[in-house]
């Protein structure tokens, strides 16, 4: 009887402890799911405002996908492209990336980009998108690096005030420009006719400047010669120089994106050449009736040749997490969330059923549209070479600081960007 005992009793110690590890397996198991996946999303066109909008967009997100968690960088533009370049090299990159297209070529020759193209071609939204700016996404052969989640292309914002003070129209071309900015410039009462670029990201308005002048749609002739050593071109520049000797602080020639934009939101510079995503931060700091838009100065052909491009989401092959990463991006694509973040950020919109909104035709953003539209407008991109992220990071903001400071002359300054150019052209063909 005893033993009997003895038995029952082990086999309910037994049936406890099974009964028991039940339990913690299945709490175990319970605590596993619980744990959302974490990506990491770096943004680089940065500003308090901007950023505190896509933290609210995170949080939507992840709300509506609590089994993902998203961990924001934020990195200023100028610094962006090299610590990226450093993350490649080290096998320590983001998850997703607001990808520029100049950084496109070069990171993709890398291999360090995912092809989005088996994402995007199963994606509900697919057929929304608008081709052209797909085709901007795509730098090495038909890799689908990048979607877009606007584009990109410069128009004029001004000081009317300052222009009505002086009693001068809005300048039409670029010599009106330059004539407009020096008369309005008064260093005594620290005020200077343009907002000038001499650091990180000069070289699109120069080139914008130098194609326009002498009347290129393209950086290469028919034989790979780079068109900036064009003579219309060579003089353009030492032209739009001119900006900075005349008409621009001394300090700007070290300014990138925000202190410009900065120099022109709190009054100390009356023309300002940028994207449309400058508009919420004129609207909060600037009074109404002291600045206004207009489309950008043209050519001595009445044309306007500007470079546009894209920028968006792309993702690196060193993720471990690239499904939610796509969910990620998706959602930051969907139409609704698309057109929310244009008119958010005031930037063109990809979707083709944003442009429906009418918030596109009205305002100062129309200034942007009526580029967009106007047949006067003539585009062109940025080459797609591996080497682009180089020349545009480094090599032009070098060579074109050295000429700004007179330390070479203005010939072979083109001379020294054109032959980059040629050789990166030659190698890639």
């Amino acid at each position: 009887m005893k033993q009997k005992k003895s038995i029952c009793v082990l086999l309910s110690v037994c049936f406890l402890m099974v009964i028991a590890g039940c339990a913690n397996l299945i709490a175990v198991s319970a605590a596993g799911a619980s744990q959302p996946t974490t990506i990491v999303f770096t943004e680089t066109l940065t500003s308090p405002e901007r950023t505190e909008y896509v933290k609210s967009l995170i949080q939507r997100f992840e709300s509506e996908n609590p089994d993902i968690r998203v961990v924001l960088d934020s990195l200023p533009w100028e610094q962006a492209r090299d610590k990226l370049i450093t993350q490649i090299v080290t096998r320590q990159t983001p998850d997703v990336v607001e990808m520029a297209d100049n950084w496109l070529a070069e990171m993709g020759h890398m291999g360090a980009l995912v092809d989005l193209t088996p994402y995007f071609n199963k994606w509900e939204h697919k057929d929304e998108f608008i081709p052209s700016a797909l085709v901007l996404g795509k730098k090495i052969g038909d890799m689908q690096h990048s979607l877009g989640y606007g584009m990109f292309l410069r128009a004029m914002f001004y000081r009317s005030d300052w222009l009505e003070e002086a009693g001068l129209p809005v300048p039409k071309t670029y010599d009106e420009l330059l004539q407009t900015s020096i008369k309005i410039t008064d260093p005594a009462k620290n005020r200077f006719g343009y907002s000038f670029r001499g650091g990180m990201g000069i070289w699109t308005q120069l080139v914008n400047f130098l194609l326009k002048q002498s009347g290129h749609s393209d950086y290469f002739d028919e034989n790979g010669i780079s068109n900036i050593r064009d003579p219309k071109a060579v003089q353009a520049f030492i032209d739009f120089c001119e900006l900075y000797y005349q008409a621009a602080p001394r300090d700007s020639l070290n300014w990138g994106y925000n202190e410009k934009v900065n120099a022109f939101t709190t009054g100390q510079t009356g023309f300002l050449m940028q994207d449309s995503e400058v508009i919420p931060s004129c609207e909060k700091t600037m009074a109404d009736g002291t600045w206004a838009t207009a489309p950008l100065p043209v050519g001595p052909d009445g044309k306007r040749y500007m470079v546009s491009g894209i920028i968006g989401f792309s993702m690196f092959e060193n993720s471990q997490n690239k499904e939610e990463a796509w969910r990620f991006i998706s959602y930051l694509l969907d139409p609704e969330i698309n057109a929310e973040w244009n008119i958010q950020t005031q930037t063109m919109p990809v979707m083709s059923t944003a442009f429906e909104n009418e918030f596109f035709g009205t305002g100062h953003i129309k200034a942007w549209s009526e580029t967009a539209s106007d047949p006067n407008t003539v585009f062109f991109a940025h080459p797609p070479f591996p080497e682009w992220g180089e020349f545009f990071g480094r090599v032009s903001v070098n060579t074109i600081q050295a000429y700004l400071l007179k330390e070479i002359t203005a010939e072979d300054c083109i001379d020294e960007l054109a032959t980059f150019l040629e050789e990166a052209y030659k190698n890639s063909n």
